[in-house]
């Protein structure tokens, strides 16, 4: 898993390519022309998390957070909505609403973090986390969202503009106009589609 390194911290980079925080408010995706969602239910946002899990720094720990329970996930899906609310005023250019900064910061305070020295097999300085695995995930998720939203990603972010699609990206490339290739490529078939049409329209 690669990490972009940027002024203030790492964004954590997760299967998309996009920073571990926009991959999360992308968790509201199209799929054949219908939104879904990966936090649906407790089962479906345990396994986003675990499917991720090397994502996280430090690798978030799989114990636990198979038994997601109602608790928890509305505890994520909040922290979702309050990314989607600030990546959306980020992308309209205007101030983060104050609950979304505040649901970000406090779940970016939830897992702390200490140097512990672990005498194993050899010795070495690892980090030491919290021992609630949902907490971690939020907390990682809340601090790359803080690095996107504050740091120099932050006027690279984008909406797709395709119909109906509320993904978000980085634009890591200057030609780069959608969120996936998929939207480019649906974007293209329906303007070739419509200059066909125009067309063989007859003119009246």
């Amino acid at each position: 898993m690669d990490v972009v390194t940027v002024e203030g911290g790492p964004v954590l980079v997760a299967a998309q390519g996009e920073p571990l925080a926009v991959e999360f408010a992308n968790t509201i995706y199209p799929h054949r022309r219908v939104l879904q969602d990966h936090l649906r239910d407790g089962a479906a946002a345990a396994q986003w998390l675990l499917d991720r899990a090397g994502a996280f720094r430090p690798a978030l720990a799989t114990v636990g957070v198979g038994g997601l329970d109602d608790a928890g996930l509305a505890r994520l899906v909040g922290l979702r909505d309050a990314v989607r609310d600030a990546l959306r005023a980020v992308v309209t250019d205007d101030q983060i609403p104050g609950p979304a900064r505040a649901v970000i910061n406090t779940a970016s305070a939830l897992s702390p973090r200490w140097p512990v020295l672990d005498c194993g097999a050899s010795i070495e300085i690892v980090c030491g986390t919290g021992t609630d695995p949902v907490a971690e995930a939020m907390a990682s998720i809340a601090q790359s969202a803080v690095h996107v939203l504050g740091g120099p990603l932050r006027p690279l972010v984008r909406i797709c503009p395709a119909e109906g699609c509320p993904m978000f990206f980085v634009k890591d490339h200057p030609r780069r106009s959608w969120c996936t290739p998929a939207c480019g490529n649906r974007n293209r078939v329906a303007r070739h589609h419509a200059r066909r049409q125009a067309q063989s329209d007859p003119v009246i």
